[in-house]
């Protein structure tokens, strides 16, 4: 069955709950009417029947396939139907990569390969910025947890303003001399000089 999809269309969710139907395969087109201006917290959808179809349409969708050709050229239109569209929809989703010639041998096989690993390396590097973002936003620590208290991290400081030697602090402390590095090196790297 062919069947024009609509904002209003019931049918898609009338068929999703018939028992006898097991898949609905919907073919997008490949754009989406966009807003442009969009912020990373809004829906990047457009105000446009075609932007509203594919909202109604991602409502009820259960797994999302997201085809991309092995050329440069379609990495930025991926990674925005991925990290605007599907991610903060919570619709899982696969990546298939069409248009590849396995007698091309290897080398084209190693070049998408490439290029999905620097798509993540993207991904990862995005998410950690928004991720600092927030909890910078909301005053929460960002970075690797704090593991010994404060207290005995301002000690630590006190001695080693006197003078004493990492190995004397740890002692004192409790706190390896690692932990106590990595503590004191923070310091010296915010107020731009020796504590």
């Amino acid at each position: 069955m062919v069947q024009r999809i609509t904002p209003d269309n019931d049918l898609l969710p009338e068929l999703k709950q018939d028992p006898l139907v097991r898949r609905i395969i919907v073919d997008c087109p490949g754009f989406m009417d966009v807003d442009p201006n969009a912020t990373r917290s809004r829906d990047p959808l457009g105000h446009g029947a075609a932007a509203d179809a594919l909202r109604a349409l991602l409502a009820i969708t259960d797994r999302a396939i997201v085809p991309m050709n092995p050329e440069r050229l379609t990495y930025d239109p991926t990674e925005y139907t991925i990290e605007r569209v599907l991610r903060p929809r919570g619709i899982p989703f696969l990546v298939v990569v069409n248009r590849w010639d396995a007698r091309d041998g290897e080398e084209d096989l190693l070049k998408v390969l490439a290029l999905f690993a620097e798509m993540e390396r993207t991904f990862t590097a995005e998410r950690a910025a928004h991720a600092r973002a927030v909890a910078e936003a909301h005053d929460r620590h960002i970075g690797r947890p704090i593991a010994h208290p404060a207290d005995k991290i301002e000690y630590a400081r006190l001695l080693k303003a006197q003078g004493d030697s990492l190995g004397v602090i740890a002692t004192k402390t409790g706190i390896p001399k690692t932990s106590l590095h990595r503590y004191l090196t923070a310091d010296q790297e915010t107020t731009g000089g020796t504590t």
